[in-house]
């Protein structure tokens, strides 16, 4: 997480995505998006290279804050609706797993 803030934000973009993106193949999708963004960046900065993968445990990071911070509300609230919906669903398994907030590979 030493590159920056462009790391810092485009992990909020693809967290962001990761929640709200509703489609077949939701990963594949974020994943090729969030590359294209990382390419474009490489093309046009002279600083060190970004790779995708450096993302990955903030993610993982930001996942376990949402879901401790929002904790009080979401077992509160009957029926969940909107974004903590989508996000909580299924979320506490995941997290229990160990599973990545994203699969990449």
């Amino acid at each position: 997480m030493c590159k920056g803030l462009f790391v810092v934000d485009l992990t909020m973009v693809v967290f962001d995505l990761g929640v709200i993106m509703q489609c077949e193949r939701k990963t594949e999708v974020v994943r090729n998006l969030a590359g294209a963004i990382v390419d474009s960046y490489n093309q046009s900065s002279t600083s060190e290279r970004i790779h995708l993968s450096e993302v990955e445990e903030f993610l993982k990071l930001l996942e376990l804050s949402l879901f401790i911070q929002c904790y009080d509300f979401y077992t509160r609230s009957s029926p969940l609706q909107g974004w903590l919906k989508l996000f909580y669903e299924g979320r506490e398994e995941r997290i229990l797993s160990d599973a990545p907030f994203l699969a990449w590979k």
